[in-house]
């Protein structure tokens, strides 16, 4: 669902100097990255100072104001991560120090108009700027973003289906948020289940755990608010102990809560709309249920939320 990619800032050079068609495939480029992608930096940032200064060396008739504004989208969504090392006693380049990592920290994909020279590691694909939307990472990430994945029950068991689907999206976040209005008051069986898999499962992977906060929006309960987070609070052990959850209870009416029918995953990087609800792991097999998952916007899906605050009844943080 999410693809991690180095991205070389000299392609922004590369593009300005392939004039009108370089412009065009550096955007293209870009936009696909900010639906799905998260792009890897150094801790030192300096990836960022580099594109700085790539734009501003551009010529006059480079139309920097659309790099730019692309750019700036993918910062806003948080779709840069300052996670790779830098040795500033080596005469490698930052590419060829990436790629030494690349097998570390995921890297799916490295785009750039120069040329390594350390072997390529496996399962990895080099594009340059010129050959990039043929590659099989483009039809790939291109894929998922349009149409999501969809799942027939016991495909995968429920660390493969959570690794696979939600290890990149996750993994670096500082906040995740769900919203079921059914979860609260169904949280038994395959809904008690998949929340206490979940837990467990972000233990193990969340790479900066006491940064990151789990806020859950459902309906009331018939009067089980309580023992709904006690419940949760017992889920939450060794790296993710310290971990702030927050549940947000609604009110409901005669039709149901007042919180969107959707159901919905997100962080500060991506959102998910999965389609059955927090209940799409079987507690008999411990496998996926039949599911689909489809990728939507982190901010609409906030503001969905933000609509319904009025409606909240009370707040339980454990």
């Amino acid at each position: 669902m999410i693809f991690n990619v180095f991205f070389n800032p000299h392609l922004i050079g590369f593009a300005a100097e392939a004039g009108p068609y370089g412009l065009e495939a550096l955007c293209s480029a870009l936009r696909g990255f900010s639906a799905n992608c998260l792009l890897f930096d150094f801790e030192d940032q300096r990836g960022q100072a580099d594109i700085r200064q790539q734009l501003d060396s551009m010529p006059e008739n480079f139309d920097r104001s659309i790099v730019k504004r692309l750019f700036a989208t993918l910062k806003k969504r948080r779709r840069f991560v300052f996670i790779l090392e830098a040795d500033y006693f080596s005469e490698k380049s930052d590419l060829d120090q990436a790629l030494d990592q690349a097998d570390k920290v995921r890297i799916d994909l490295f785009l750039s108009d120069q040329l390594p020279t350390v072997p390529l590691p496996t399962d990895i694909e080099f594009r340059t700027l010129s050959n990039y939307q043929a590659s099989d990472f483009e039809h790939q990430r291109s894929e998922t973003a349009t149409n999501g994945r969809t799942y027939v029950g016991g495909d995968m068991d429920a660390v493969s289906f959570l690794n696979f689907n939600f290890a990149k999206a996750l993994r670096h976040a500082h906040r995740i948020e769900i919203c079921d209005r059914l979860l609260g008051d169904r949280f038994a069986d395959n809904f008690e289940f998949t929340i206490k898999e979940l837990l467990r499962w972000l233990e193990t992977i969340l790479h900066e755990p006491d940064s990151c906060e789990l806020t859950i929006h459902c309906g009331k309960t018939a009067g089980r608010d309580q023992h709904f987070a006690h419940t949760l609070k017992s889920f939450r052990r060794g790296r993710i102990s310290g971990t702030k959850i927050s549940i947000n209870f609604y009110h409901t009416t005669a039709d149901g809560s007042l919180l969107p029918h959707g159901r919905y995953l997100w962080s500060d990087q991506f959102a998910f709309e999965i389609d059955r609800g927090m209940d799409f792991l079987n507690r008999a097999t411990g496998n996926n249920r039949d599911v689909s998952i489809n990728i939507k916007d982190q901010g609409e899906i906030t503001l969905m939320v933000l609509a319904c605050s009025a409606t909240r009844a009370n707040t339980e943080t454990i």
